[in-house]
C-alpha cells in the first residue's frame, strides 16, 4: 500500500520538477540572449555604431548555392573576420569581430562557453564548433543573429510572391541600427534540407540538432518545440510560444523564417530558420 501511494506521488511529482527545472533554465537563456545585446552594443560603440552582419556562408566559403550571394544563415558564426584575404567579409558575424565582447570566450584559443551555450541544450557549443569548423572555416550556433537585413537577398526573408498574398518579413529583424521593435537574436530553430531534420533548444522532449551524431533521436516530421527566447534592439527578451510546429513542417508561408541559401537545381529556397512575429 506504502509503496503504491509512493509510485503515485513520484508519477505527481517528476513532471512538476522537470517543468520546474526546465522554467529555471529558460530563464537563464534570457540572461545569456540579454547578456548578448549587452556585448553586440559592445562591439557597435567600437565601431562608429555599425553593427556586423549575419553570415552569408555561401559567398563566405566561396561556395555557390547562394545564388549571387545576399543569403543568410543567422544560426552560423565565421570563425575569421576575412576568408581567403577577402576583405568584404570584414562585417560579417565572426568569432574574431565578437569573441572579446562575449564572457567565456577565448578567441586565441578557439575556446567558446558562457553566453554562447544555452542552459537548455545538452550538447556542448565547444563541441559543435570543433565538429562543423573546418567545413566552411564557420560554426553553427544555438542562438541566431539577424542583423544588417537591408543588405540581404529579398527573397531570403519572403513568405511568398507578392502577388499571391505573400509578405518580406525583413520588417521585424535588425537593419543597420538597433531598434526595440526589431529581432536581433533568438533560439535556434532551424530545419536542414539535406534530411529534414530539426534543430531547437526547447522542446517538450528536450532540445534537438541535426548533423555529426549529436542527437541520438533526431526529429524530421512535425517539431515538438515549445517556444524560443528572442532578444531585441533595445535589450529586452521575450518568450515565445505562438509557433505552429505543424504549420513548420509544412514550411507553411505564414510562418516567418529566413532562408539560407537558393539551390537551382530543384531544391530551391533551403535551410529555413524561423522566428515570431508575435
Amino acid at each position: 500500500m506504502v509503496i503504491s501511494i509512493m509510485a503515485v506521488l513520484l508519477s505527481i511529482l517528476i513532471p512538476a520538477l522537470s517543468g520546474a527545472r526546465e522554467q529555471a533554465r529558460r530563464a537563464l537563456c534570457s540572461s545569456n540572449l540579454h547578456q548578448w545585446g549587452l556585448c553586440v552594443n559592445l562591439y557597435a560603440a567600437d565601431n562608429n555604431e555599425k553593427l556586423l552582419d549575419s553570415l552569408d556562408i555561401w559567398a563566405y566559403s566561396g561556395g555557390t548555392p547562394s545564388v549571387g550571394g545576399g543569403f543568410r544563415y543567422p544560426y552560423t558564426c565565421a570563425m575569421k573576420k576575412t576568408y581567403r584575404n577577402n576583405s568584404r567579409f570584414h562585417s560579417m558575424f565572426s568569432l574574431e569581430a565578437i569573441g572579446m565582447y562575449t564572457p567565456g570566450c577565448d578567441v586565441a584559443r578557439n575556446v567558446i562557453g558562457g553566453i554562447w551555450q544555452c542552459p537548455s541544450n545538452n550538447i556542448s557549443i565547444q563541441q559543435m564548433m570543433d565538429d562543423t569548423k573546418a567545413t566552411h572555416d564557420s560554426f553553427l550556433m544555438q542562438y541566431a543573429y539577424f542583423a544588417r537585413v537591408e543588405s540581404w537577398d529579398l527573397r531570403s526573408v519572403s513568405s511568398g510572391p507578392e502577388s499571391l498574398g505573400g509578405r518580406w518579413h525583413g520588417d521585424l529583424l535588425t537593419g543597420n541600427r538597433l531598434r526595440s521593435s526589431r529581432l536581433l537574436m533568438s533560439d535556434t530553430i532551424s530545419r536542414w534540407w539535406v534530411n529534414g531534420c530539426w534543430t531547437y533548444n526547447h522542446g517538450q522532449t528536450g532540445a534537438h540538432l541535426y548533423g555529426q551524431n549529436w542527437d541520438p533521436h533526431p526529429e524530421s516530421d512535425v517539431p515538438s518545440l515549445t517556444g524560443a527566447n528572442q532578444l531585441y534592439g533595445d535589450g529586452h527578451v521575450e518568450w515565445k510560444s505562438t509557433f505552429v510546429p505543424a504549420l513548420m513542417e509544412m514550411e507553411d508561408d505564414s510562418q516567418p523564417r529566413v532562408f539560407g541559401g537558393y539551390v537551382s537545381a530543384g531544391g530551391g529556397l533551403v535551410d529555413p530558420c524561423f522566428f515570431s512575429e508575435e
